[in-house]
């Protein structure tokens, strides 16, 4: 029976350090230096199918039905914003994981050039949703970016299953 929890400790161990390495490319993917922007590295971080991604602007819900349709909504909107930007966490990281789900939250510094010259210097909530691929890599399914101090509300998308209903 000992043997038994250390196994599961231990790949529960392994399934946190995986999760902190995918924000970690998370955060390397959103940063670019220069324009034209290539989010090309989040292909990688993308689960196959709809990834929903609710945005700080006005509160909408975009769903794009594969990572190349996220790259192709995301990258115009980023180059608009900004000239570059580079993204840190700037708080603890909160994660809760499962064999075939996790989710990570934390604060994000947003420091850059805006497309008119002057400096950025933000904060954004970010909550990732994430699930494993065939291989055990960890991909993002669900996106939600809010400006840092406003609340953000989960909100079932159409079609997803909620626990008691």
């Amino acid at each position: 029976m000992a043997g038994a929890l250390l196994t599961a400790t231990s790949a529960a161990a392994q399934t946190v350090e995986s999760l902190e390495a995918a924000v970690e490319s998370y955060l390397e993917a959103r940063s670019y230096d220069a324009l034209p922007i290539d989010l090309a590295p989040m292909r990688a971080l993308l689960a196959d199918g709809d990834i929903a991604t609710i945005e700080t602007v006005g509160g909408e819900t975009v769903t794009a039905n594969s990572a190349n349709a996220y790259i192709t909504i995301w990258e115009p909107l980023l180059a608009e914003r900004a000239q570059s930007q580079t993204v840190t966490m700037d708080s603890p990281l909160t994660l809760h994981a499962a064999a075939n789900i996790g989710i990570t939250g934390f604060t994000a510094r947003i420091e850059g050039t805006a497309a008119d010259g002057s400096a950025i210097d933000e904060r954004q909530n970010v909550k990732l949703f994430w699930r494993p691929d065939d291989a055990g890599n960890w991909r993002i399914f669900r996106e939600h970016l809010r400006p840092e101090g406003e609340l953000t509300v989960i909100e079932p998308l159409e079609g997803e299953a909620v626990e008691g209903q």
